[in-house]
């Protein structure tokens, strides 16, 4: 995996923390969600795209860092239903971690880039049929 200081890469997607331009071609601008028209989230800052309006929160505590890649309003959807469903199968840290472990092997990614927030439209999709697939299973 390549590293460096604008982020990480992986697969056909690109995590920056500090994005400036959307995949659309469109000027990202760094500001308070509220300016934005967004209910605000997490820090209550974002990384907006000027150009679809593709954006990304961040971090409570690390405000300059985006949680993820920038998306649409269907992707953060599928987001947070990840987020659910991945939530009924774990129900400690070391259980959350293992789990994420098991997603990353069984989406064919490596465990570091198994982040929601990297994920786009289709790979949610993917991940959200694999943990479907689990049922009642809860690791711990």
């Amino acid at each position: 995996m390549h590293m460096d200081k604008n982020g990480k890469e992986f697969g056909y997607m690109k995590y920056d923390s500090r994005p400036t331009v959307c995949k659309c071609g469109g000027k990202v601008i760094y500001g308070r969600m509220k300016d934005f028209g967004i209910t605000p989230y997490k820090s209550g800052y974002c990384y907006f795209c000027t150009k679809c309006g593709a954006y990304v929160g961040t971090h409570e505590n690390r405000k300059k860092d985006a949680l993820g890649v920038l998306s649409d309003g269907r992707t953060r959807r599928m987001r947070m239903v990840c987020h659910q469903e991945f939530d009924k199968h774990w129900d400690s840290t070391a259980g959350k971690n293992r789990l994420y472990f098991k997603l990353s092997k069984e989406l064919g990614i490596k465990s570091e880039d198994c982040h929601f927030g990297y994920m786009d439209y289709e790979q949610l999709q993917k991940a959200l049929n694999i943990m479907k697939s689990w049922g009642d299973f809860k690791i711990r």
